[in-house]
């Protein structure tokens, strides 16, 4: 496992699902509580590690670039 994990902020994860989609169907939709996710919404400062993000990208049938633009830094291409 890296020692430096870049984190990615759930925004734009949770910017994917409708309006007004409570916080208990995204939760089954992660796997995770309902709890998280209203901490999620309400904390815009959280934030998940890359390979949650990874998992939850593949989860919305997507690639996590597709969700986080920054996902590949000019750093890793070097």
């Amino acid at each position: 496992m890296r020692k430096n994990l870049k984190y990615f902020p759930v925004q734009p994860l949770l910017a994917l699902f409708p309006d007004g989609m409570g916080d208990r169907v995204i939760g089954e939709h992660f796997g995770v509580s309902r709890t998280i996710i209203h901490r999620w919404r309400h904390n815009p400062t959280c934030a998940i590690d890359e390979y949650t993000a990874d998992r939850y990208a593949i989860l919305m049938g997507m690639h996590p670039l597709e969700i986080w633009p920054d996902w590949i830094s000019m750093e890793e291409t070097a």
